[in-house]
């Protein structure tokens, strides 16, 4: 099962378009304000279930269809009085007012792929068929209601757009089909079942100055950490074994070096019924906060130990890439195994912004050969990257 193509209307920059992705890595490359990042947005707004789409998002060329679904709706619907030109009226206007729209094709395979988790969003009976459609679309509620509310708008000076500007969200929803067949319940556990959108931003925090602070490779290894932790992994039950090990043998050396004041604070009190009660000390160690708080991370080079802001910025983004593509990989694994998620796309914004053009070209060779030996089961592999790249 693969993601095949997306398709995005009235979104920003991306007024119309379609986009192929490709079985394993697809780059998009394009100059700056040309809509990568609109991209990113607008699966991470539909993807989210906040409802966090506003007027902005719009594509301004959206603007004038606003305007024109006004003037139709004033200068001939209000004043129209044959039912049937009404009736025409009314669907031209409820087909022609923009809405923002996601749409995601998948393929899969009969004989391979369980249809479980896809089969709601199949609308197409022809057993030929062997792809299937996400439609997300925010739209209106009530196409004649945000006309006939603006109308009676308030404040008469106020123009539709900028009244749309501060209202859209009262009228306007997002829906989700399978095709054409909205998907009523239970919708975003539905698509998670089938898709797993996981985002690496562009940073720029990482810095291989002496005064850097990020420590990206701590980050990096205890995201890994909290992926692998729930399984059956002796390694990390000896880990856990360790130090609780190490807090019992704590507990016992706090209280001695404590002891005067732990004393001490047992006779403080209002009277003899009413005292401070006793204090316990006790070693809490959790291993994902070590990994990240507590360990310093070095370079060897020429038989001594650097630390990790001394090393060059790009190896350094390189293993911090390398280990979040591969708990999201790690983490996709138990989705899988618990029939939780069909399809991981990974989504990399401005990888030039961690990486120059050497590097980039390496993580492309790694993280492709890494899809390629990964296997969820005999007859699945990890779907690739949408990666967005800007033009070097």
């Amino acid at each position: 099962m693969k993601i095949t193509n997306l398709s995005i209307t009235n979104f920003r920059l991306l007024e119309n378009i379609t986009l192929n992705i490709e079985d394993d890595i697809t780059l998009i490359v394009g100059k700056n304000n040309s809509g990568k990042t609109s991209l990113f947005e607008i699966i991470n707004l539909f993807f989210d279930n906040k409802n966090r789409i506003s007027f902005h998002d719009f594509s301004l060329n959206s603007y004038p269809k606003f305007e024109e679904c006004y003037r139709i709706y004033t200068e001939e619907f209000l004043s129209e009085t044959i039912q049937d030109r009404i009736d025409e009226i009314e669907k031209t206007i409820i087909n022609s007012i923009p809405r923002i729209t996601l749409s995601i094709n998948i393929e899969y395979d009969k004989l391979n792929d369980s249809l479980i988790n896809i089969s709601d969003f199949i609308s197409d009976l022809d057993d030929s068929k062997t792809d299937a459609t996400l439609l997300f679309k925010y739209e209106p509620k009530d196409t004649f209601n945000i006309f006939k509310s603006f109308n009676d708008r308030p404040i008469k000076d106020v123009s539709l757009i900028e009244w749309l500007n501060e209202n859209i969200s009262n009228y306007y929803s997002i829906r989700v089909f399978g095709g054409d067949n909205l998907i009523e319940e239970n919708v975003y556990n539905k698509i998670k079942s089938i898709i797993t959108f996981e985002t690496i931003q562009a940073s720029r925090k990482l810095d291989d100055t002496k005064t850097d602070n990020n420590r990206s490779l701590a980050t990096g290894f205890s995201d890994y950490y909290r992926n692998i932790n729930s399984d059956a992994n002796t390694d990390v039950e000896n880990l856990k074994n360790t130090l609780a090990g190490t807090a019992k043998e704590l507990d016992q050396k706090y209280e001695k070096v404590l002891e005067t004041i732990l004393d001490k604070l047992k006779s403080f009190g209002v009277d003899k019924e009413i005292n401070i009660p006793e204090i316990i000390l006790r070693s809490k160690f959790d291993p994902e906060t070590i990994i990240k708080n507590n360990i310093k991370y070095f370079y060897k080079s020429g038989g001594i130990e650097l630390p990790e802001n001394y090393n060059g910025l790009g190896y350094s983004n390189l293993i911090y890439l390398v280990l979040k593509v591969v708990s999201f990989i790690e983490d996709f694994k138990k989705k899988k195994a618990n029939n939780a998620s069909e399809i991981l796309t990974i989504m990399i914004e401005e990888p030039e912004a961690h990486l120059h053009p050497q590097m980039q070209q390496v993580f492309v060779e790694q993280i492709r050969e890494t899809i390629n030996n990964t296997r969820i089961n005999d007859q699945m592999h990890i779907p690739g990257m949408l990666t967005p790249f800007r033009r070097c």
